[in-house]
């Protein structure tokens, strides 16, 4: 056998068994459901990549966007969860019993505008954490906005309570409201959301998102739409029509004897 002979053997017999790569070991939480360029994902350990449509996502994932990028994700419990644009959000935490709908999902929200509908895990589970507050989130669709000036949540169905850093009690918002924390963490009031943003997903991101992050408002997705085919629309499961149950039969008792 010639030495290049063994020279080619040898790589091969390396490459067999070298470890896979950091992103082939990491687990998926889930995966990118829609995408507008550009959005980044940093998984841990791995270097920075554009996202794409189909791609999977990773706990401890950072995510990016910039422009009027934006993305959005479908956990494996079924959380949606959409990042506008600008904003910056790591994936901190996911675990997800599927046979008993039990776990934990943390996200840890830097900057920016998000949008966040609760899967199939236990309420409990679900936390969204900002510089000045933790988000408690009770089966619900919410929109959470970030910035210098705070902490800002509106609540589109369900329930969440608000704790800024440095309050005694959390807000209780439930749907049609907000409410908000300052940069120190001091809870403001709950308010009612105007009348025109009440009722409907459409109404209620066109008040909060004024300026279009989310690529949801009018105009926003490039080739026309309002952007919320974009959301991957959850399957309406209708219970099959029984037929009714017929009344057990009682056997008759046997004639008495005559003697």
């Amino acid at each position: 056998m010639s030495a290049r002979t063994y020279l080619v053997l040898g790589l091969a017999l390396f490459c067999a068994a070298a470890p896979p790569s950091s992103a082939q070991q990491i687990a998926a939480i889930g995966a990118v459901t829609a995408v507008e360029p550009d959005a980044f994902g940093t998984p841990p350990g791995v270097s920075r990549r554009t996202l794409a449509s189909e791609m999977s996502v990773h706990a401890s994932e950072r995510v990016e966007t910039a422009g009027k990028a934006w993305v959005q994700f479908r956990f494996l419990d079924e959380t949606d969860f959409r990042v506008g644009a600008n904003s910056v959000v790591s994936l901190d935490k996911f675990v997800f019993d599927p046979e008993r709908k039990t776990g934990e999902l943390t996200i840890n929200a830097t900057r920016g505008i998000f949008r966040f509908i609760t899967g199939t895990m236990n309420k409990e589970g679900y936390r969204i954490v900002t510089p000045n507050a933790v988000i408690s989130v009770r089966g619900t669709e919410l929109l959470l906005e970030v910035s210098s000036s705070g902490t800002r949540v509106m609540v589109v169905s369900g329930l969440a309570l608000l704790s800024g850093r440095a309050a005694l009690q959390p807000l209780t918002i439930p749907p049609n409201n907000h409410g908000s924390t300052d940069p120190a963490g001091n809870n403001g009031p709950v308010q009612l959301v105007p009348e025109d943003a009440r009722d409907s997903v459409v109404k209620a991101v066109a008040w909060f998102d004024g300026s279009g992050a989310l690529g949801m408002a009018s105009g926003g997705p490039p080739g026309g739409g309002s952007g919320f085919g974009n959301m991957t629309p959850r399957p309406t499961v209708t219970p099959p029509i029984m037929p009714p149950v017929p009344p057990p039969l009682v056997p008759k008792p046997p004639p008495r004897p005559k003697y």
